[in-house]
């Protein structure tokens, strides 16, 4: 799933506009030195930043969990549509990440007194194609509680993703201490059996993906019978569609997994067309 983006003229620090080429964070900021941060990427159709207030009610509650101040969330979303403006981002994405902010010092043991607000943002064309996917070779541990939260400590995703790189593959899906699925690199997971629509429950250790909860509503509406709970490799394995899903890609439709052909299926198809009616055209 690697993504290729256009450049970012702008980007908004702190609420200010800066043109990319000057802006630039110190080295003792703390998501850059401690990946001591989080971030939410939303997508943009049509000038729109898509499912905006759950983004940031998930950011709220992840600052509030990390104990960041998050200080500059009234002025977001004005900050947002002007970079969408500048970045004249049709169609694409923004990512917005907070930091802990500025330490004087460096040291772990200084704390900074406000937090860091980061806006950039580019066009992005939608993808079309089936992935393919496999296992990952190492577990993630569902009692770490930043499991839940998006942040910006993704060393273990980007050894993933160069992981999957090197094996001509788009997703590798995680599973937990106990053998029991839990996420991919990019994505969370669905897969369906007998008709009915399966993904890991949040207790499994992922993110609680804004993409997630809108396809669980949607099979709601189109009466697709879900089941959240914990599944094993040979679940998926043995699953007549898998998908995957974010922000971006909203659906991706996986192709092949694990080395073997799998049908993308009538109900993934059903829910992607769903989930098209609550974007903007």
């Amino acid at each position: 799933m690697t993504e290729h983006f256009q450049s970012t003229p702008f980007q908004v620090i702190n609420g200010i506009l800066h043109p990319s080429i000057e802006a630039g964070l110190g080295a003792t900021e703390r998501s850059f030195s401690l990946g001591d941060g989080i971030f939410e990427t939303i997508k943009v159709k049509n000038y729109f930043p898509v499912w905006f207030d759950e983004h940031l009610a998930r950011m709220t509650n992840s600052a509030r969990f990390a104990g960041i101040e998050f200080s500059r969330k009234e002025k977001l979303e004005k900050d947002c549509g002007l970079l969408i403006e500048k970045n004249d981002i049709r169609n694409g994405f923004l990512r917005v990440t907070l930091s802990r902010g500025k330490s004087e010092s460096g040291s772990f043991a200084d704390l900074p007194f406000s937090d860091t607000l980061v806006i950039i943002g580019a066009p992005r064309k939608d993808r079309s194609e089936t992935l393919k996917a496999s296992f990952a070779p190492w577990p993630i541990n569902e009692l770490d509680p930043t499991t839940s939260h998006k942040t910006t400590s993704r060393f273990s995703a980007v050894t993933a993703w160069r992981e999957a790189t090197a094996k001509g593959l788009d997703e590798l899906v995680f599973q937990n201490s106990k053998g029991r699925l839990a996420e991919a690199i990019f994505s969370n997971i669905f897969f369906v059996k007998d008709d009915i629509l399966k993904t890991p429950a949040l207790e499994c250790g992922l993110l609680p993906g804004v993409t997630r909860e809108k396809i669980l509503e949607a099979a709601i509406r189109l009466g697709i019978k879900t089941e959240e709970g914990e599944f094993t490799s040979g679940d998926l394995r043995d699953a007549d569609e898998i998908f995957f899903t974010n922000s971006l890609i909203l659906i991706g439709a996986c192709g092949e997994f694990d080395g073997e052909s799998i049908d993308t299926g009538k109900i993934t198809a059903s829910l992607q067309r769903e989930l098209l009616t609550l974007i903007p055209v």
